[in-house]
């Protein structure tokens, strides 16, 4: 935790979830607003980095970074083999894929 930077930080074999999402990676790193009202710290974007990847549901990402806004509910991955794989289709990329 860093507090001065307002940072929660997990490192090697990196695994944060929520529900039925499922981040794993290298380094995920959570930013999050301490003048929350009533003291709670909001989480406002999480970080992936290294060997990224995201599964929810039925759909598999995995790139080299990944950034969640949590405020506006984006996803962006970024890397040389980026690919969003689910039971009825596949994308791929080659520098970035946003999800939305």
């Amino acid at each position: 935790w860093l507090r001065d930077a307002h940072l929660y930080r997990a490192r090697g074999r990196a695994v944060v979830t929520q529900g039925d999402t499922v981040i794993r990676a290298d380094v995920i790193e959570a930013a999050y607003d301490p003048a929350q009202a009533g003291g709670a710290q909001a989480i406002q974007t999480v970080t992936a980095t290294g060997h990224v990847n995201i599964t929810s549901a039925d759909r598999t990402l995995t790139a080299d970074r990944g950034v969640y806004d949590v405020t506006g509910g984006t996803l962006v991955m970024t890397g040389s083999n980026l690919k969003l794989a689910s039971p009825t289709l596949t994308v791929t990329a080659r520098r970035e894929l946003a999800y939305d």
